[in-house]
């Protein structure tokens, strides 16, 4: 799909300027004993337990709508823990801690701490960009109701207005992002549905969708989507929610 727009249209901006690496680091985790299965996404609501407490009683806090972590599992179970407060980097790289993985005492092994690169993104203008969630992207509501597309407090589907919710607002806040970096998107197709996951024992069952959507979206828009590849899309990343891939759309 070809793209056209006058200049002057807002479309046009730079996309923002930000240092080499973001806030923090990353590591992988390990337990030993080591669990009898592989680790699913349903499982992470352990390992978010084992972290957060590690990182509360060292006097971290760490917020839903404004996380410190975020965790990953990919498709043969390693487990990667995302950190973006220099504090809980410090507490972490301990490299060692007594923990309990549910009920199960555990040591949580930390492997070395590394840097997370910031996007990097080129020239300005619209441009087009398929996002495929790996992940269920869960997308908190701030009324709750019963209208069509909404379960339980989150979307279900999503739409340019959600998806400029979490793509900007809080997320942009908090990588240091000033209210005009936002960005330009707009949702423009989409091949999603949605569906219901366990996430652990405060909240039996999270909502999301899975995927794939095509946005058209300015410098900035594309700089925040690749920050959410790497960070997570939308809520519950720290239980493993909203892992996405990014690529141009064909």
């Amino acid at each position: 799909m070809a793209l056209s727009y006058d200049p002057g249209d807002g479309w046009y901006g730079p996309p923002p300027a930000y240092d080499t690496y973001l806030k923090g680091g990353a590591c992988s985790l390990r337990f030993t004993p080591a669990p009898r299965r592989r680790p699913t996404l349903e499982d992470v609501h352990l390992i978010h337990g084992a972290v957060s407490t590690v990182l509360g009683e060292s006097g971290v806090p760490h917020h839903d709508r404004w996380p410190v972590f975020s965790l990953s599992l990919d498709a043969v179970g390693q487990i990667t823990l995302l950190l973006f407060d220099e504090d809980a980097c410090a507490v972490i790289a301990n490299g060692r801690c007594r923990v309990h993985v549910g009920d199960v005492p555990a040591t949580m092994h930390v492997g070395p701490l590394t840097r997370m690169r910031a996007p990097i993104v080129f020239g300005s203008g619209p441009r087009l960009l398929r996002v495929s969630a790996e992940t269920p992207v869960v997308i908190r509501r701030t009324v709750r109701n019963a209208a069509p597309g909404h379960r339980g407090g989150y979307h279900a589907t999503p739409t340019t207005e959600n998806l400029r919710h979490a793509i900007g607002h809080q997320f942009a806040a908090r990588f240091g992002l000033g209210h005009q970096e936002f960005g330009r998107i707009e949702l423009v197709d989409r091949w999603t549905h949605g569906v219901r996951r366990t996430s652990g024992a405060k909240v039996k069952f999270t909502w999301g969708w899975l995927g794939d959507v095509t946005l058209k979206v300015d410098a900035t828009g594309e700089w925040l989507l690749r920050l959410a590849e790497i960070v997570g899309l939308g809520g519950r990343t720290a239980y493993g929610f909203g892992r996405v891939r990014v690529e141009k759309a064909r």
